[in-house]
């Protein structure tokens, strides 16, 4: 892995071997680490074909016992599976949905942010303005800020014949250009502590930070076999998730760092560059050494947030994730049509407990109340339809009878005159 990272350092080009030896490594780490665990003469395949016997052994085991809540359950089973053994033994498939997005997803981000802003967001001109900036903060370094031509006199703090002059014009007159040059020796020491202070401030927070992410990021790509088994068993999914959260860290956190690094580019090049020309043309720069200082200071602490902030949104992000599932989980399997109690608690403690033969019982007593359950319904239904008819017969038969009263009192009182004279005779 190292002998195809070539090493080539040279103080003219310092920043730039190092990120590009950084980012050779990174990315050998990740594709080899994975091809190493994943290869069939590796001995963790038997670890990956164990995991996967014991994961169908225990949904044999639930399925016997009773605990599956529908075919469902074998459907989460077989794309827990086919992702499992997608991401632990194909690298082909593994490089283009895991190592392209976490490798040179950020890149390609970081250009489509960067042409809509006024920075230096494409990796290869970042790379060359470091390099240009580290070189201009090393020429200041030689030069100097020119706090001699900003002193009385245009006299080094420290030339011997001035200090000579000085001692042949008085007594009185050399104690105070002996002060002089103390004040400023120390001025130039501050200078030159100040200009050492920045560039190192400089490289940690711009090449150190860059150099870590990457490291970090090929090195969780190399561990992908080993955390991709973890999906099938609900104790060991957390461990997945981190993983997984971790490698969307590293990517939330570069496309944040290479922001501020072009963001601090952008001012910080062209200035050092003025300041340079400046001190070439032997004209002073003022207190450039702690400005300098300062702004890398807070660009560094800048990118440094920015890893941080990646760090709680992935938290956030794995939190809200979750919280999701299981509301889906929840909906797709509610817990009144678990078979047992047990199970629907979200608890197999007493279910452990008890032998197969009560567990298929439990099975099939729960399976019979469902069909007594549905049986009752439609015996329900059959009945209200009976009252409905019944109450529907006796509304017509009123109105039936109600229409035929006038006729039926009509011929009851119709009586012949001769009848009635023959019941007044007899």
């Amino acid at each position: 892995m190292a002998g195809g990272c070539a090493v080539a350092y040279a103080q003219e080009a310092f920043v730039s071997g190092v990120l590009h030896y950084v980012d050779c490594q990174a990315q050998s780490l990740g594709s080899s680490g994975y091809q190493a665990l994943a290869g069939a003469q590796s001995g963790f395949m038997l670890v990956i074909a164990g995991l996967l016997i014991v994961a169908v052994a225990l949904f044999g085991y639930r399925m016997l016992a009773g605990r599956l809540t529908g075919p469902m359950d074998a459907v989460g089973l077989m794309l827990k599976l086919a992702v499992a053994l997608t991401l632990a033994t194909n690298w082909t498939a593994y490089q283009t949905v895991i190592y392209d997005v976490t490798m040179r997803g950020p890149t390609e981000l970081i250009s489509v942010i960067g042409s809509r802003v006024d920075i230096a967001a494409r990796p290869d001109m970042q790379v060359e303005m470091l390099q240009q900036t580290d070189l201009a903060l090393i020429d200041l370094g030689k030069l100097g800020v020119g706090r001699k031509e900003l002193l009385v006199g245009n006299a080094a703090p420290s030339d011997p014949q001035s200090l000579a002059q000085g001692a042949q014009n008085g007594p009185s007159q050399a104690p105070f250009n002996a002060a002089l040059a103390i004040d400023r020796s120390l001025d130039f020491a501050a200078d030159a502590n100040a200009l050492r202070f920045a560039r190192t401030i400089f490289l940690v927070g711009t090449v150190g930070l860059v150099a870590a992410m990457r490291l970090i990021a090929g090195l969780l790509l190399a561990l992908g076999p080993v955390f991709a088994p973890l999906i099938l068993f609900h104790a060991t999914r957390s461990s997945f998730a981190a993983w997984f959260g971790a490698l969307a860290w590293t990517m939330i956190a570069s496309i944040g760092i290479a922001i501020s690094i072009g963001l601090e580019l952008a001012f910080l090049d062209p200035w050092l560059a003025g300041i340079v020309a400046l001190r070439r043309a032997d004209l002073p720069s003022g207190a450039s050494p702690t400005e300098i200082m300062a702004f890398s200071l807070v660009f560094a602490l800048i990118s440094l947030g920015t890893v941080v902030t990646a760090a709680m949104v992935t938290r956030m992000g794995s939190t809200i994730v979750r919280d999701t599932s299981n509301v889906i989980v929840a909906s797709a399997f509610p817990t009144d049509v678990l078979p047992s109690p047990a199970l629907a608690e979200g608890t197999y403690s007493a279910a452990a407990n008890r032998s197969r033969a009560l567990a298929v019982s439990d099975a099939a007593v729960a399976l019979q109340r469902r069909e007594v359950a549905h049986f009752s319904t439609e015996t329900q239904s059959s009945i209200r339809q009976t009252q409905q008819r019944s109450e529907t017969l006796k509304t017509m038969e009123a109105e039936l009878s109600v229409a035929a009263r006038p006729f039926s009192n009509r011929l009851h009182n119709r009586v012949s005159a001769g009848a009635q004279r023959r019941d007044r005779i007899s």
